[in-house]
């Protein structure tokens, strides 16, 4: 059996996964990711997920534990940054795995809505905004769209507006490539091996950033 991950990332530094560890480092993981476009010729400021508040606010409005419990029936563990894991540093990559992103987690990014609302009102969004969420399946996760439709409970109930679109991935990726999808949040899945969805995504000359 591949491993499991549910994730919601935001910066790559601030992402928030649940993993469940089924057999060695052999790894099967979705991210659900929010993404700007950061070189000069795309970046838009009025995008609300470039400011770090909502960022954190989106993160601390997730209940990851019930996510972990009702979706996926208990049989994960926690995994702070996308792909990595604390096994990779010694198996693959020693010194990969930060000890401090265990401890910082939960002030940081843990479950917490009235913090959530206060940091959305504090970069100026006391009524959320409104963001596309695109669902969609993809092989070996059948869980997506319920993941996703529960983290957009968790949103509206610090007044974020996701607004769920069911769309071919084939077509999302369209938009990603062509630098179009601002502002939106979409399913990823890939290995559970670091660095992967930087390399994919990631380039000298185009930098996009996941929030």
């Amino acid at each position: 059996m591949l491993e499991r991950e549910v994730c919601t990332s935001y910066a790559l530094q601030e992402a928030a996964c649940l993993s469940g560890n089924l057999q060695g480092l052999k790894t099967h993981s979705e991210g659900l990711l929010g993404l700007y476009f950061a070189s000069p010729d795309k970046l838009d400021a009025k995008v609300p997920f470039t400011d770090k508040r909502v960022r954190q606010a989106m993160n601390l409005a997730i209940n990851r534990a019930a996510l972990a419990k009702e979706i996926l029936g208990g049989r994960v563990e926690p995994l702070r940054v996308m792909g990595y894991h604390p096994r990779l540093d010694s198996s693959i990559w020693p010194g990969i795995w930060n000890p401090d992103w265990d401890k910082r987690f939960e002030d940081l990014y843990g479950y917490d809505p009235a913090r959530a609302r206060a940091l959305l009102t504090a970069a100026g969004y006391p009524n959320g905004f409104e963001f596309p969420l695109y669902l969609y399946t993809l092989p070996g996760l059948p869980e997506m769209v319920d993941i996703g439709q529960a983290l957009a409970l968790d949103w509206q109930a610090v007044r974020l507006r996701p607004k769920l679109v069911e769309l071919d991935f084939s077509r999302v990726l369209e938009q990603c490539r062509a630098r179009t999808i601002h502002g939106a949040v979409w399913s990823i899945r890939h290995s559970q091996r670091a660095l992967d969805v930087s390399r994919l995504f990631h380039s000298s000359k185009d930098a996009v950033v996941f929030v």
